[in-house]
């Protein structure tokens, strides 16, 4: 559907006017197929079939068999308007041609048909799909063209057993001439229920077979979530059985959907005339960014929405998604979107889409220096939106309460990647300040003995600790940020301990004395029956078996330093 929809369109007519396309079931005469001979193929393919001891093909012709020897089929509908219907090449490659795109530039304008044309066969029992048009064509007038097409297995021809037919076979009233491609059915040829009423293209699915009882509503979750910015900015409306998908029935849609995708959340930001939006400029184009953080609910992920206004990719990998952050779980949580802001940046984009669309691949580009090229200008643009989006969560951090129960494994204590790095925005005070253990010591007076193997802290003076086992650690996965006034610590306990003790070192962009801070306090948070308090420079915590420990630290003086590590200071049982 994915693709039936954003061929549409991509071949919009009147572009301040939306494509609309309708979606209904229908019965025709099988006599207006042609069952009987068609079954007379079907038979041959059974056969054959038979021959190579294929039983799923043996099964699935008996069952087309089946169905077109009664007097009705079922056709799943499929109509546009507001298109330019199937001219010429378009025609021809989605007709006539295997494995080709059709491309009128990639712009606003631009296309691809014949690729995905493959989808409709897989709700057909029958295995025919039929495609339907009408244009205007200068000096010719109107034009309509109707075609049905077969694939099914390479079989013996039921006239001549001796020849071999290919597996794909066309459908037409018209008269074949030899040594010519099969010609459409034309103009009034056509049966009453292929022929369009308007300008525009038709596909009709013969032996429409949904694989899913609810095949309506999971058709309108799927339109939602993949079309929800071409259906909000009035570019698409759609009407399947009964149902209208458009700008005001859009929110119902999602509202009644069984299961919210994170799409919903998309849609959302480009709606909210509170988002913020920025626009951001490379190499390779101008894109908008639509931003929203905070909420829990929020997917901490940016989607890329093309100039149609489908959504493309999401992905947390680079070679899918070029706009992606690494910014992951531990942070405010946000959504983001991206969108091509003029048609030249969205054709250099649509060059990396794969005939699904569903992905943005650079590796798509055939010329090495290109391709070399494009990477460093999407690494770019890449840099720039996580920019933005880390010194948004990091802000909004730094005025909400975080849940340190969140963040859990947000980075993992031997390899922590990118930690102690300054981001530039001086935004200290609300990241992460403390995220691994150097090897711990006997504690004294002072704190921890190993006081000298420093942590990471969240500026850049935190040096790399040591390599160690995870078991050298009393506890593991710290992490420590700034909530309020107070140093909230999350720590998991690593041995069957009823004390651990630690003690809290500066470490940020300063000077790191070598002393602990001195803290006037310690409450536990969770879990219940888990208590904390300080005995001198350390703290002293009594946790409840091996749940996670969550705490609050009230640092003398306040929290002055740009970051913190927490230094092990050892167990007891």
């Amino acid at each position: 559907m994915r693709e039936i929809l954003q061929n549409s369109l991509d071949a919009v007519k009147e572009k301040d006017k939306p494509v609309t396309i309708k979606i209904h079931q229908i019965r025709i005469p099988a006599s207006e197929i042609g069952a009987a001979d068609l079954s007379r193929h079907l038979d041959m393919a059974a056969k054959y079939a038979h021959q190579q001891d294929d039983l799923h093909g043996v099964r699935l012709y008996e069952k087309a068999l089946s169905l077109v020897s009664k007097s009705k089929i079922e056709v799943l509908a499929i109509i546009d308007s507001n298109t330019t219907g199937l001219v010429d090449k378009k025609w021809d490659a989605l007709v006539y041609q295997e494995g080709t795109s059709n491309k009128h530039g990639m712009g606003a304008a631009g296309g691809s048909f014949g690729i995905g044309k493959n989808a409709p066969y897989l709700v057909s029992d029958i295995k025919i799909v039929c495609y339907s048009t009408r244009y205007v064509k200068l000096q010719r007038g109107r034009q309509e063209n109707f075609i049905a097409r077969c694939k099914i297995s390479a079989h013996a021809d039921p006239d001549k057993p001796a020849r071999l037919l290919q597996h794909i076979g066309f459908g037409t009233k018209s008269h074949i001439e030899d040594g010519r491609r099969v010609p459409p059915t034309r103009g009034k040829d056509i049966y009453k229920d292929f022929r369009l009423e308007h300008p525009g293209s038709g596909i009709f699915i013969l032996g429409f077979n949904p694989l899913h009882e609810r095949w309506v509503d999971k058709a309108k979750e799927a339109i939602a979530c993949n079309f929800f910015a071409a259906i909000h900015d009035k570019k698409l409306q759609l009407r399947i059985q009964d149902t209208e998908i458009t700008y005001d029935t859009l929110d119902g849609i999602f509202e009644s959907s069984a299961s919210k995708e994170r799409a919903y959340h998309y849609y959302r930001l480009i709606r909210d005339p509170n988002a913020r939006t920025e626009v951001v400029e490379g190499k390779i184009g101008r894109f908008m960014l639509y931003l929203k953080v905070g909420q829990d609910d929020h997917p901490s992920r940016i989607a890329y929405v093309n100039r149609r206004g489908m959504l493309i990719t999401d992905a947390r990998r680079f070679r899918d998604n070029p706009f992606y952050t690494s910014i992951g779980a531990g942070w405010a949580k946000y959504v983001a979107v991206v969108r091509a802001a003029d048609d030249g940046t969205d054709e250099h984009i649509r060059a990396m889409e794969p005939p699904t669309h569903n992905s943005i691949e650079f590796e798509r580009i055939l010329d090495p220096t290109e391709r070399s090229k494009t990477r460093q200008s999407l690494s770019e643009i890449r840099k720039k939106i996580e920019d933005i989006v880390r010194s948004a969560v990091t802000n909004s951090m730094d005025s909400k309460e975080v849940n340190l129960d969140e963040l859990c494994g947000i980075m993992s204590t031997e390899d922590d990647e990118g930690a102690g790095q300054d981001y530039g925005d001086g935004q200290f005070p609300t990241r992460i300040i403390a995220s691994r253990l150097p090897r711990r010591g006997k504690p004294d007076k002072h704190g921890p003995a190993g006081g000298g193997n420093k942590g990471t802290g969240g500026g850049r003076g935190g040096g790399p600790a040591p390599a160690v086992t995870r078991d050298e650690y009393s506890f593991s996965s710290v992490r420590a940020i700034r909530r309020g006034t107070k140093l909230r610590v999350a720590f998991t306990p690593t041995t069957g301990a009823t004390i651990l003790y630690f003690a809290v070192r500066p470490a940020g962009e300063e000077q790191k004395p070598e002393q602990p801070v001195k803290l006037s306090g310690a409450k536990a948070v969770s879990p219940a029956g888990a208590r904390a308090d300080v005995d001198g420079d350390r703290v002293v915590v009594w946790p409840k078996g091996g749940d996670r420990v969550v705490m609050d630290l009230t640092v003398d003086g306040g929290l002055g330093y740009t970051g913190y590590e927490i230094i092990d200071g050892g167990s007891k049982k």
